[in-house]
């Protein structure tokens, strides 16, 4: 009778060996998709908020090419962009891209100095421009996206649009954040359940071990 309930724990023993392997997989995922969900959602809400903030006429003025360069309009623009980057340190690049004739994307202003190897002059066209991201501000719809790799990196990024009096877009404001920042703290929280989950499986294996030696 002994040995018989001894073998029982060493069966219950494997089964929660195995529910705590199947538990810390998908309670992993469960809370790697959970905190990108929620990254996205705070630069989504940071991308609308600054988006109805901006006058819409100052991008209406803007002809999205080298022209710009000499309007108050542009420089008004410009100095926002650079303004809401220094306050918000985790960002890297915020910009407003317009869309031509021919469906493409391109920038009329961003935060970069002109002296950066970053810089994007008004007109110079977005080429990394998703089918989605076309869409998406032909319609003026909210979205974020990431990670996702283009020409500049690898990124987190959220789009709002500019809208005027009648609702009709006038521009697309875009945030990014690098995705290395963002990835970084999901791997340190991710390292932390694989290593508590693997520190419960050892402990429970050391008592099944412990079981089977009591059984021989």
């Amino acid at each position: 009778m002994k040995t018989t309930k001894i073998s029982t724990n060493v069966g219950l023993g494997v089964i929660i060996l195995v529910l705590i392997a199947i538990s810390g997989f998908f309670l992993t995922k469960f809370v790697v998709n959970e905190m990108q969900v929620d990254e996205k959602q705070n630069l989504l809400m940071r991308a609308n908020t600054i988006a109805v903030l901006l006058e819409p006429r100052l991008v209406t003025d803007l002809d999205g090419n080298e022209s710009d360069l000499s309007k108050e309009s542009y420089q008004e623009l410009k100095n926002h962009m650079r303004a809401i980057r220094a306050a918000n340190d985790d960002i890297r690049f915020v910009y407003i891209m317009g869309l031509n004739e021919y469906g493409q994307q391109f920038f009329y202003v961003d935060s970069e100095d002109p002296a950066s190897f970053d810089y994007s002059a008004p007109g110079d066209l977005y080429l990394d421009a998703t089918a989605r991201d076309i869409m998406n501000h032909q319609l003026g719809i909210t979205y974020a996206d990431g990670p996702y790799t283009d020409s500049w990196g690898e990124w987190f990024s959220a789009y709002a649009p500019i809208l005027d009096e009648n609702d009709d877009v006038e521009g697309m404001l875009g945030l990014d954040i690098a995705a290395e920042r963002v990835l970084l703290r999901i791997s340190i929280v991710k390292k932390a359940i694989i290593m508590l989950f693997s520190l419960m499986f050892y402990i429970t294996l050391l008592l099944v071990l412990r079981t089977q030696r009591i059984i021989k």
